[in-house]
């Protein structure tokens, strides 16, 4: 009788480490996927910005036309890649290509520098690529974490 409460015992410890080792791996995935949806949110938010920034610029500069219509492609093509993390990073990239452009253009616009509202958004956008590089930081941690336990 003793050998098969041993026995009983150590199948119901191995199926309670099972269990518990399936519920840490769905635990980190679904954590993972919180993770990037903040990163999604804050990319979002600065899909959202940059239309009203080159509509702010495009009133000083109106021609800068082709700089102004590739950040707006850029811009576009972020907002409809699909898909994992990974294959948004290159039209994401191309935005923040995009972005550096105008803002480098408008250096050269000292009126467009000195209004609140380019002012304003200016520094919602710095505030958001604030917020993008934190979600990826935390998104990129919490990756890790699940590889590291996977392996």
């Amino acid at each position: 009788m003793t050998p098969l409460i041993i026995a009983a015992a150590a199948a119901g410890l191995v199926l309670w480490s099972v269990v518990r080792s399936n519920n840490r791996f769905a635990a980190e995935h679904e954590a993972i996927t919180n993770s990037w949806s903040n990163v999604e949110t804050e990319l979002r938010r600065r899909h959202d910005l940059v239309p009203r920034l080159v509509d702010e610029v495009r009133g000083y500069a109106a021609h800068e036309r082709l700089t102004l219509d590739a950040v707006m492609l850029a811009c576009a093509a972020a907002v409809g890649a699909e898909g994992l993390p990974a294959t948004k990073v290159s039209a994401e990239n191309q935005l923040v290509v995009g972005i550096r452009q105008l803002l480098a253009m408008s250096d050269a616009y000292p009126d467009l520098r000195a209004t609140n509202h380019f002012v304003e958004l200016q520094h919602q956008l710095a505030m958001t690529e604030k917020r993008i590089h934190a979600s990826q930081r935390v998104y990129n941690s919490e990756v890790r974490e699940f590889n590291r336990r996977v392996e």
